[in-house]
Parts: C-alpha cells; structure tokens; sequence
C-alpha cells in the first residue's frame, strides 16, 4: 500500500501488489549413526522409560494392565508401541495408547503412555517384561539404552461356579443311609447280560466317529499350542485386523476434519502393519527395505509404487499440516487397496 501526502487535501492510499522474496532456508539433515542397535525404533532425543502393573494379585479369567510410560524432549508424537514379552499362557489385547505431545518453542514435549492387557489363562509363576527402550540423544551422540523392570507374578486359580447345590446336610444325610439294603436269603441272582459290547452294531457305527472326533482334537490342539507359542504367526494373524482398526480410527478423524490426527493414525496404520507382515522390526521399516521385501514376495511395481506414496504423503504431512478432504480421502482408499493387495499375496 502506498500513501500519497498531498498538499490542503486528504492522504491518498492506492493498492499496488508487491514480491517479497526471501532468503531461502538451509537445513542440514544429518543421517543417524551407524550400525543402529537392535530395537531401536526411530525415536530420537531425550526419553525416560518406566512400566508399572496395576494390582498386587492376579487370578486366572481376570484382567490385569501392563502400563509403559515414555516422558522427554524429540520426536515423542510419531514413537511406536513399545514390545512386551508376555507368556504364552496369557491373552494379550490390543494397545492402548495414549500421546499428550506439544510443541514448545523449538522442541516437542510429552508422554506417549500405553496400556497393555492381557488375561491369564493358566495357574503358576510366570515373568513379564518389556523391551528396551532405545534412543538416540543428538546432545551426546550416542545411543542410550533404558532398561526396564521384570515382573514376576504368582496367578491363583480363579472363582470357580460350583455345579452341585447344597440342600441342607440333614436331609443329604438321610438319603446316604437309604443307599445300602439287607441281602435276602434265597433270593435270586440278578440276571446277567452275557452279550459283549463288541457284537453290538451301535458300537461299529460310534467306533470311527470317535477315533474322528479325537483325531480333530488332537490337530487343533496342537495347532493351537504352536500358534500360541509361534509369535510370528500371531503378528501375521493380526496383522490385518489391528490395521483395518486403527484405519477405522483414521476414517473417523477424516470425517472430522482432523487432518493432523488422520495422517497421525494413517502412518501407525501402514508402519504396524508392515511392521508386522513383512517381519520387519522398527529400525529396518524404511521406504527401500519395504519395496524390496515387497516386491521379493511377489507383489507388483503398481501395488509397490502405493505404498510407498502412501508412507510418504503421510510423512511429508506431518510438517505440512495443511490437507484436503480430496487427498486425505485418496491416502486413505489407497491404504485400504494396499493392504487388500498384499493379503492377497499370502504372505507366510
């Protein structure tokens, strides 16, 4: 806007568009030390760990909580779940996390806190622990290993309903002393079935029905003890329904306009279950050991080519915050596409 100044006569103010150009920003992008250790997962700055249990008994068919707790200064907002090393014994649920991170000047603050589950299914002494938490402090330059407490708990037999009623100890009493009569002199002999149950022709019909029926109980009980103790093939079981629900929690997000939080549960959705079909740990999900695992299981380029936009929309999101229904609406139809492609692979 210019202002004219005019003599015995008012400011006149004309509109003239003007290009401001500035200075172009440099940001040096500094790569993480090499070789990474063995579970670190990407979370890069200054952390500290803990886990607790809440409840001092445990009981079988009773539900108890493993919460870990991860507080500090980095990238805190896009950590992911922690692994916990649970029995085989126990029925482990899906995560409950929970992210309070914010921005406070130049650093994001916060805690990343996760609920974890689980049911005890059998009596006896078990160990629950959890991971390590690894990072990386850009301050020290160095990675720092935050080792965690293991648990040893006692699980009691839980209640149990009784099948039988008590009616009173009198009565039951005089009814056992009914049970045991006189034997009568001269009486005759109770007459007796000669006939083996072999020469019976319901016994040739049963016979191989139960042989059957014991046979199937022995397949599926062992298939059960080795998919209990098997945890690939529980992640590869489950990998497919834990995304489709947090891409649920993701359409909801879209349908409210949180783009943010959308792109937030997008990513976790796509890294998990990557994470998971592909038996990738954290530190190798990369956009180039995705495609190459990827495509060494037979998936095509077009199928490869998705995914790998559908990583990177979702990153370049995350600092570019500004969205579209129409293109959150795309990431999120490709991810559902993506994922029906690759279970169709039948990955093992």
């Amino acid at each position: 806007m210019i202002v004219h100044d005019f003599p015995f006569s008012r400011r006149v103010m004309d509109d003239k568009d003007v290009t401001v150009k500035p200075r172009p920003a440099k940001l040096r992008v500094m790569a993480l030390p090499e070789p990474q250790p063995a579970g670190f997962s990407g979370a890069v700055g200054s952390f500290t760990a803990d886990t607790r249990i809440v409840g001092s008994s445990f009981k079988t068919n009773e539900a108890a909580t493993l919460i870990y707790t991860v507080s500090g200064t980095g990238n805190i907002k896009y950590l992911k779940e922690p692994e916990v090393d649970m029995p085989s014994e126990f029925e482990l649920y899906d995560p409950h996390v929970e992210n309070t991170a914010k921005v406070s000047g130049r650093n994001m603050t916060g805690t990343m806190t996760v609920e974890y589950t689980f049911v005890p299914q059998t009596v006896g002494q078990f160990h629950i622990g959890s991971a390590p938490f690894i990072y990386f402090d850009p301050s020290k330059k160095e990675y720092v290993t935050l080792t965690l407490p293991v648990y040893d708990i006692n699980v009691e037999q839980g209640a149990k309903v009784s099948s039988s009623v008590d009616f009173g100890g009198k009565r039951d009493i005089e009814s056992k002393n009914t049970d045991i009569h006189f034997i009568r002199p001269g009486a005759s002999a109770p007459s007796q079935d000669t006939s083996f149950m072999v020469s019976r022709s319901w016994y040739w019909i049963l016979y191989p029905v139960m042989l059957l029926a014991v046979g199937v109980f022995i397949i599926v009980y062992m298939r059960g003890q080795k998919s209990r103790s098997d945890v690939k093939a529980r992640r590869l079981s489950k990998a497919n329904k834990v995304a489709r629900r947090r891409l649920s929690r993701a359409g909801r997000s879209l349908k409210d306009k949180n783009y943010e939080r959308f792109y937030e549960e997008m990513l976790q959705a796509m890294q998990g279950y990557l994470g998971d079909k592909l038996q990738l740990p954290g530190s190798q999900l990369n956009r180039e050991n995705v495609a190459a695992v990827l495509s060494g299981r037979g998936a095509s380029q077009d199928t490869v080519a998705s995914v790998i936009a559908i990583l990177d929309d979702c990153e370049m999101a995350r600092y570019t915050p500004q969205s579209s229904p129409e293109r959150a609406g795309k990431v999120y139809e490709g991810a559902m596409s993506a994922i029906d492609q690759i279970e169709n692979l039948k990955i093992k």
